[in-house]
């Protein structure tokens, strides 16, 4: 894994931090960061996407309309993607700010 797997807002973050801190900063983000193939499997099985992404209150309100009445299933579709990687990034923050934090 490397600096091209970290979304693209932190390689600037990513290019100061010390070896040791690269390493622990990556280990961390590939046992944390989603996968989008798995999220559809998630939404094509359960409709449980937004469980995947830890985002409970979505996944009861998507559950309980229906999927928006249907708008909301089809509009999901094409926003699983963009959910994933927004998902990653807040993950990779979190990391990012632990990993500056504890090893300085």
């Amino acid at each position: 894994m490397s600096i091209s797997s970290v979304p693209v807002s932190l390689h600037k973050a990513f290019s100061t931090l010390s070896d040791d801190q690269k390493e622990t900063f990556l280990s961390q983000y590939k046992s944390s960061k989603k996968s989008v193939l798995i999220c559809y499997l998630w939404f094509v099985m359960l409709g449980a996407h937004y469980a995947y992404l830890n985002k409970t209150a979505l996944l009861f309100a998507y559950w309980i309309t229906c999927g928006g009445c249907f708008v909301w299933l089809l509009a999901d579709i094409f926003r699983i993607p963009f959910l994933v990687r927004d998902h990653n990034k807040k993950i990779a923050l979190e990391i990012m700010q632990k990993v500056k934090i504890f090893e300085m």
